[in-house]
C-alpha cells in the first residue's frame, strides 16, 4: 500500500514537472506576442497620425489620438487583412518583415508628399 502512493505521488511530482515549465513558455509566448502587436500597433498609428497631420488637419479636421489612431488602424486591418498561408515561422517572419516595410513606404511617401506639394502651390 504505501509503495502505491509513492507512485501516485512520483507520478504527480512527474507532470508538475512537465506541466509548469510548458505553462511558463506558453504564458511567455502570450507575453511575448502581446508584447510585439502592441509595439507594432503603436508604429502604424503613429504612420497614421502623421498622415492625418499632414493630410487631413489641414482641412479643418481635428488630430488623431494614438488610442484614435490605434481603433482606425485596427478596423483598417480587419477590413483588409490578407494573411495568406503562414504555415511555418519563415513565412510569418516574412510577413511581419513585408508589413514593417509597407508602413516604413507608406510614411516615407506621404513624407515626400507633404515636403513637394507645397513647393508647386497645392
Amino acid at each position: 500500500m504505501r509503495n502505491f502512493f509513492n507512485d501516485i505521488i512520483l507520478m504527480i511530482s512527474d507532470i508538475f514537472t512537465f506541466v509548469i515549465p510548458l505553462m511558463f513558455k506558453v504564458l511567455g509566448f502570450c507575453l511575448l506576442f502581446l508584447l510585439i502587436w502592441l509595439s507594432l500597433a503603436i508604429f502604424q498609428s503613429y504612420v497614421l497620425i502623421s498622415l492625418w497631420g499632414w493630410f487631413v488637419v489641414p482641412t479643418g479636421l481635428h488630430a488623431l489620438s494614438i488610442k484614435s489612431a490605434i481603433g482606425i488602424s485596427l478596423i483598417i486591418n480587419l477590413l483588409t487583412a490578407h494573411f495568406g498561408n503562414m504555415s511555418s515561422e519563415k513565412d510569418m517572419l516574412e510577413y511581419g518583415s513585408y508589413w514593417m516595410m509597407s508602413q516604413l513606404l507608406i510614411l516615407l511617401a506621404g513624407y515626400f508628399i507633404k515636403i513637394v506639394f507645397p513647393i508647386f502651390g497645392q
